[in-house]
């Protein structure tokens, strides 16, 4: 049996490398079964479904990745359902997607392909071990003082699993995808149905973002069109989509309100009331 493995793809021009010379080596060498690694294919960061579905076009049978396989959003929902399409075997459990599977060649030999992740010197994978990291680090500033991106929604995580003495995944299984009314629905399809729900969501705020953005120059060219802007905000990473957005509340007062003039009605007093909006605690009924 013939295997062929390529290694890292980076951005378009590996894939164009992949395209273009995959279908070429498959007839000249009589390749039985391709496998690349596309965690860095979509312009240097995660993978797409439409970028999945042109390497599977050009020849290749199944693509591996690594720790930047979750950085495109809408690969979440997709990887549920792509079996070719494996992200790392030790990742925790509930993780969507498959870290191994068992391929049938055309020739009719069967492959099996298990995507194991190092994890010396990365990033934690689990809750226990990140609340523990960040509960090491001192404070930036002082908590309500200041409104940004961070790392409170996995620190909320780890105080579920304590509360719950469940996993995060056998949380969100229990109380919200068993909540899921349409019994005709397998878990698979509950758990897409929700993905989908997050990424609607999540493509409001960045059209928000995007509003305030009226170019983005390139090394190579000027970016004005909406359309283009938002696409370049759905595939930048979080340290860059995190930035931008600072700066446009910063240059447009996103969050800030002007005073409101009061009047109380007994002593006729005039005073302003000063108020923002908390972007932390919108949702909030409390609030």
């Amino acid at each position: 049996m013939k295997v062929l493995f390529c290694g890292d793809i980076v951005g378009r021009s590996g894939r164009e490398a992949v395209t273009k010379n995959v279908p070429r080596l498959r007839q000249e060498l009589g390749l039985d079964f391709v496998v690349v690694n596309g965690e860095n294919a979509a312009a240097g960061f995660g993978i797409t479904a439409k970028i999945c579905a042109e390497l599977h076009s050009a020849g290749v049978d199944c693509i591996t990745t690594g720790n930047h396989v979750w950085d495109q959003r809408d690969i979440i929902p997709y990887i549920a359902q792509d079996k070719r399409l494996l992200r790392p075997v030790n990742f925790p459990p509930g993780t969507p997607g498959w870290g191994a599977n068992l391929f049938e060649t055309t020739r009719g030999h069967k492959i099996v392909v298990v995507n194991v992740m190092c994890r010396l010197f990365m990033e934690p994978l689990d809750n226990t071990a990140f609340a523990e990291r960040i509960a090491a680090l001192p404070l930036a500033r002082q908590p309500g003082t200041l409104w940004r991106y961070g790392h409170s929604t996995d620190v909320l995580g780890r105080i579920i699993e304590i509360v719950s003495g469940q996993t995060l995944g056998q949380f969100e299984q229990q109380r919200i995808l068993s909540q899921i009314p349409e019994s005709d629905l397998s878990e698979d399809q509950k758990t897409q149905r929700l993905n989908e729900a997050v990424i609607a969501i999540t493509r409001i705020t960045l059209q928000a973002v995007q509003r305030s953005i009226a170019s983005i120059r390139t090394p190579t060219a000027l970016v004005s069109e909406g359309e283009h802007i938002l696409e370049f905000l759905e595939q930048c990473d979080r340290n860059i989509y995190s930035a931008i957005r600072e700066k446009a509340v910063s240059l447009r007062g996103m969050d800030d309100f002007k005073p409101v003039e009061v009047s109380c009605p007994s002593c006729e007093h005039h005073y302003e009331q000063k108020f923002s909006l908390d972007s932390a605690s919108f949702f909030d009924n409390a609030s």
